[in-house]
Formats: structure tokens, sequence, C-alpha cells
């Protein structure tokens, strides 16, 4: 018998709870994915899909809406392989921030002339 999206994901989150993980990585990495399901409809590999290809190419969240959909489907038994979709996201794929040196932080604060903006600027380094 077909069960709805909202019947797998509170049996999902159940165990996925039940196996020691936190409620904070079900909030943060599985529950902002399948909240992209409608709650009502049966949870097929199509739906599946949708949410894994309408997120943008080799992203964070290609990566997982593939692993979070994989997870799912085998629990509830739908045959779905998202890996192909998941994308090549990885972390060193993003580009790394443009630091300032801290001669040119030093040099930077030294040329403030207003005590206030002194201030808040040595702020970070405490």
């Amino acid at each position: 018998m077909a069960h709805s999206c909202q019947f797998w994901i509170n049996r999902f989150r159940d165990d996925f709870l039940q196996r020691g993980r936190s409620e904070t990585s079900w909030l943060t990495d599985y529950q902002k994915i399948l909240n992209r399901l409608p709650p009502g409809a049966t949870l097929t590999a199509n739906l599946l899909h949708e949410v894994v290809t309408s997120t943008p190419v080799n992203s964070k969240t290609r990566k997982r809406a593939a692993m979070v959909c994989g997870a799912i489907a085998r629990f509830a038994g739908v045959k779905y392989d998202p890996a192909p979709y998941a994308g090549k996201y990885s972390p060193a794929m993003v580009n790394p921030r443009n630091i300032p040196s801290d001669e040119l932080i030093c040099q930077s604060y030294d040329r403030l002339t207003n005590p206030g903006w002194r201030w808040v600027s040595s702020l970070p380094t405490a």
C-alpha cells in the first residue's frame, strides 16, 4: 500500500531520532529538503527526482537533496537512486575568502581618527 510523503517523513524522522541522531541535524539537513515534498501526495521516485533536480546543479543544496532523497527512498522502499544527479560539489570548489593581511588591517586601523570607529574596529581582535 502506498503512503503519503508526510507519512514517510514522520516515520523517517522517528527512526532518525531513535538512532541517536540530533534534532538539529534533522532540522538543518533533512527537514529543509523534505519540506519540498507535497505532504498529501504519494511518495514516488518521480517526486523525489523533482526535489533533487529543482536545486542548483553542482551545489551543496543539490548534494544534500540527493543524500536526503536517497535516504528516504531506501527507508520507504522506493526505487530511486539520486547519485547520478548529486553533482560535483565539494567544499574545495568554494572560492576562498580574500582576507587582508595583518599588516594591511593594522594600517587601516591606524588611519581611523574617530575614537568610536577605532573601538568598533578593534572588537573582532578581542
